[in-house]
């Protein structure tokens, strides 16, 4: 069907060819889903349009249903989006049609272009506006991916999810969730910990994986309080005016923990460890 589409670009990237395929979508890093976000970029390149309209009806899951993008949103499954975040695939990258088919396949993870895309989406044409809207965009881990972009190698990548971190922070503000503190404490530590462009209109540069990983799984226990990290993040990130990122403030204290947990705790720093092996600069900090 790739191979068909792409052959006979013009008579193949119909409205009436492209919407059923959507339907079977599941925007993940399968084989089968790459290809088909082959043929949805074919026919947003023929067609000079977007398919918004149709992935504003579109839904991960084939039992559930959605009318607006914030719908689609919120239909996200958590556990696949968090596994997203611990095994991002780094070699995505904005705007190069070679990754659409090529890299490693896991249906059990989201593709993050994807996800970075409707997230844009839905805070431009309707994000939530009730503090329960904005708790059920949350629970889906997807700002939880975008802080874990801003470690990935693509510049294109940190930069788009930059500007919507901002917007999200914005809503927050205006916002009666209850959790509107701990969100907005949590932002404030990661504008802290961006460093600066040499020039005001270069990308933004990488945070350390490290950094990004604490800050997701803090925001992420604001949502799920019951999780056991919750209470040891949050206390890690507010005894701290300011994230550290050269160092791994809660490494000695999990790997010789003597609590009741102490199991938990270092079965979770070791795997925190396992998922912050991604770059060079990564393993410098583990060096420190």
């Amino acid at each position: 069907l790739d191979a068909l589409f792409h052959l006979h670009a013009t008579n193949t990237c119909q409205p009436s060819h492209a919407e059923p395929l959507l339907r079977i979508y599941g925007g993940t890093m399968s084989a089968s889903d790459r290809r088909l976000l082959s043929i949805m970029r074919l026919f947003e390149a023929e067609k000079h349009t977007s398919d918004s309209t149709f992935s504003a009806r579109w839904s991960p899951t084939l039992d559930a249903s959605a009318t607006s993008v914030s719908e689609v949103v919120q239909n996200f499954d958590p556990i696949r989006m968090l596994r997203t975040c611990l095994a991002f695939p780094n070699w995505r990258r904005f705007g190069e049609e070679k990754d659409a088919r090529q890299g490693p396949a896991d249906e059990l993870m989201y593709d993050p272009l994807i996800m970075i895309v409707l997230s844009a989406q839905m805070l431009v044409e309707r994000p939530p506006v009730s503090a329960l809207g904005w708790v059920k965009v949350f629970r889906t881990n997807i700002v939880s991916l975008l802080i874990r972009c801003l470690s990935s190698k693509d510049s294109n990548i940190r930069e788009a999810v930059l500007h919507q971190i901002a917007r999200y922070s914005g809503c927050i503000q205006r916002s009666d969730m209850q959790e509107k503190p701990q969100v907005l404490y949590a932002f404030r530590l990661l504008k802290n910990v961006m460093p600066p462009p040499a020039n005001a209109r270069d990308p933004p540069r990488p945070i350390p994986t490290y950094a990004s990983l604490i800050l997701l799984h803090a925001l992420r226990g604001i949502f799920y309080p019951s999780n056991f990290i919750y209470p040891r993040t949050a206390r890690c990130l507010l005894q701290r005016p300011e994230l550290d990122v050269l160092d791994v403030p809660m490494l000695f204290g999990m790997l010789y923990s003597s609590s009741a947990e102490w199991k938990e705790e270092r079965g979770w720093i070791v795997r925190l460890l396992g998922d912050d092996m991604a770059s060079a600069e990564d393993r410098k900090v583990l060096r420190r």
